[in-house]
């Protein structure tokens, strides 16, 4: 059973609101609401007659549902959704960190006020939205409004809200962002350029021509290199993933095996031995220096490169996929956007109509 709100047209280029209530394919009715948009009325009394409307909706949809489920809705809706919310976002956070910084956007959100479940509406969750927008970048405010998302259909899921209030309510689109990454003559001169922190250069360099990720890098060990392949899970995604061992990586895992200077201490099964995050980034970003590379190296650059390099020497963008261990194909699109001959070779064989013949 669901309650929608929608509009009817009216004279004069005006709607109204009324609800389509569906209760199955052949038992559906439709309820009037006496609220009318006109056409000159200010887009700050449209608003608020949009809001009054779904709180109708609202409403109905919580009298049909109590209806038929009785006291059990009531009790649920008078809880503190703050509460449940927080209660996720440490549980889930442990593995994933926007869950809880979702949930901390949402606290300065609503200022320290007391949410209910009853209070859940489709005015709130927009009105968060348009908060992320405002003081998040745009991608930013994406991952964070899909795990809050996330949160209110789990409500749903618990039988604590009696309807899906995310079903109605747009996404926030990605914007898509310009990927730095190494060309093939800057990353030879980064490999001929010496630098005092063997540790950050070899996982780096194994990262350009592998594409793992620095969270993969931290937990490599030599058990997992057998038979000229890497067999790891990743972190990100829990896939598991066969990555090929070519010459450049032998010759990098040769000189980590060779290198001395090998801190004591640390479990030496592992492959890499890094710093913090920070401390790996800082360091890459005073090696490219050295180098005379003008580019912001991070642990991200690494990935980029791989992807973008194995698509530059012809390696289908299905395998290219795989190997970085992306779900969706449109990820890996974005890198064959960088890095297309074609369109170069297209350019370049326009005719030039101010040459003469």
């Amino acid at each position: 059973m669901t309650v929608k709100l929608r509009k009817k047209k009216i004279k004069n280029g005006g709607f109204s609101y009324y609800l389509d209530i569906y209760y199955s394919k052949k038992n559906r009715k439709y309820e009037t609401l006496g609220i009318h948009v006109y056409k000159n009325d200010s887009a700050e009394t449209k608003k608020r007659k949009k809001n009054i409307a779904e709180k109708y909706r609202a409403k109905r949809e919580l009298e049909l549902f109590d209806d038929i489920h009785g006291n059990r809705t009531r009790v649920y809706l008078n809880a503190d959704f703050i509460k449940y919310y927080k209660k996720i976002a440490d549980r889930k956070g442990k593995k994933n960190r926007y869950y809880i910084s979702a949930f901390e956007k949402f606290a300065d959100f609503t200022k320290g006020k007391i949410v209910k479940f009853s209070d859940l509406n489709e005015s709130l969750v927009n009105g968060f939205k348009d908060y992320l927008l405002d003081n998040l970048s745009n991608n930013s405010a994406q991952i964070y409004f899909v795990t809050f998302k996330s949160i209110i259909r789990n409500a749903y899921k618990d039988r604590i809200i009696p309807f899906d209030l995310i079903q109605n309510i747009p996404g926030i689109r990605i914007h898509e962002i310009e990927r730095e990454y190494l060309t093939e003559e800057e990353l030879r001169q980064l490999a001929k350029t010496e630098w005092k922190d063997n540790q950050t250069r070899n996982a780096f360099l194994f990262a350009c021509y592998t594409g793992m990720r620095i969270s993969d890098l931290r937990k490599l060990t030599w058990d997992d290199i057998e038979n000229n392949q890497i067999k790891f899970q990743q972190q990100k995604t829990k896939g598991f993933e066969y990555i090929p061992i070519n010459d450049p990586v032998k010759h990098i895992l040769e000189n980590i095996r060779n290198d001395h200077d090998k801190p004591k201490g640390i479990n030496n099964n592992l492959v890499f031995r890094l710093k913090s995050t920070n401390g790996y980034n800082n360091n890459l970003k005073k090696w490219a220096k050295k180098a005379g590379i003008n580019k912001n190296l991070t642990s991200h650059v690494a990935r980029h490169t791989f992807a973008t390099l194995s698509l530059t020497y012809g390696v289908d963008i299905y395998t290219v996929q795989k190997l970085m261990g992306h779900k969706d194909i449109k990820t890996t699109q974005i890198y064959a956007k960088i890095i297309d001959p074609k369109k170069d070779e297209a350019i370049a064989s326009l005719p030039n109509i101010f040459e003469d013949k």
